[in-house]
């Protein structure tokens, strides 16, 4: 029930501030796949994986099952949440949610739309008690902002998804992910946007495989346990990666301010994006701030490059729910 309320208010609140209590960042995946479904490689060594690969939380999202952590050998500093990819759809069109912190495995709710399968979808979620996590939009191009901006009950979706054939770029007749999270967030919405790799192969190496370590969040918490994450997650206090590590994300006084912690032989540039995507500010790392706009519906996210061209993106936040 805790869970549910947690999940509620933040699909109901406008962004808010990332929590300035004394805290840690953890790093973490909340989108990948084992042999229960479609992936190459038992639970236990896809989390043996991720646990000595400097994660210390990791989410299993198996199609359409739930692999209870308790059948997981665990060690100190990495947790395992439950979770699950509902895998739907909508006349040929994948429709896949997925379900974290969840109690049970659920079942696809089919729908008379792909806005009705979305809905059902994380309505279901949330009626558990969990997060609902919106997957892969342009994988197949099969939905975009016109049907995430109508669901409710749900602030979170893929940004960016390292699996082959998802299209985070788009192309000339779809837009790419983050054109439509900013279309969303114009628009007045409150949506977070979440990196994954949605690791299929373990047990074999290259750039034809899906493999693990292309995408993930690192999460702000007071320490490291399954509410703890999952409340973080829902309040947007996490920054999303595919391999630039921040130092600090603040939102203090109206302005957000960013810093890296750098690697040697790497350059940074932080962007501070706005309303309809535009860039308000650039600035070279490895800290920087800017102010939020007063225009109606401003909001204010960053984006840091690097010259390597991994990229850390962090959570939008607004004005007026500093």
């Amino acid at each position: 029930m805790a869970l549910k309320l947690i999940c509620i208010f933040a699909a109901c609140a406008a962004l808010c501030a990332p929590c300035l209590a004394k805290a840690v960042w953890v790093k973490g995946n909340v989108h990948t796949h084992t042999n229960l479904s479609d992936g190459d490689s038992p639970p236990q060594a896809v989390a043996d994986w991720y646990r000595t690969h400097g994660y210390q939380f990791l989410i299993i999202t198996d199609h359409n099952k739930l692999t209870d952590p308790t059948t997981v050998e665990l060690a100190d500093g990495f947790i395992l949440i439950p979770g699950e990819e509902i895998s739907a759809g909508f006349e040929g069109s994948p429709i896949h949610v997925n379900a974290l912190g969840i109690s049970k495995q659920l079942p696809i709710e089919s729908g008379k739309s792909k806005i009705d399968v979305l809905q059902r979808n994380v309505d279901a979620i949330v009626d558990d008690g969990g997060l609902a996590l919106i997957d892969h939009p342009n994988w197949h191009y099969a939905f975009g902002a016109r049907e995430m901006s109508r669901v409710r009950r749900c602030t979170l979706f893929e940004v960016d998804n390292a699996s082959s054939g998802c299209n985070n770029e788009g192309d000339d007749s779809h837009a790419s992910t983050e054109a439509m999270w900013d279309e969303m967030l114009t628009d007045g919405l409150t949506y977070y946007g979440v990196a994954s790799d949605d690791a299929h192969h373990y047990a074999k190496f290259g750039p034809q495989y899906d493999n693990p370590g292309k995408g993930w969040i690192v999460v702000r918490v007071t320490s490291l346990t399954p509410k703890n994450v999952l409340s973080s997650i829902a309040a947007g206090d996490f920054y999303a990666s595919t391999g630039v590590e921040l130092e600090d994300v603040r939102f203090a006084d109206g302005a957000l301010a960013v810093s890296i912690r750098p690697v040697e032989g790497k350059t940074y540039r932080i962007q501070f994006i706005g309303p309809g995507g535009r860039v308000v500010r650039e600035e070279p790392g490895p800290k920087a701030s800017c102010a939020v706009g007063s225009e109606p519906n401003a909001y204010l996210r960053a984006k840091v490059i690097a010259s390597d061209g991994s990229i850390a993106w962090t959570q939008p936040v607004r004005r007026s729910k500093q």
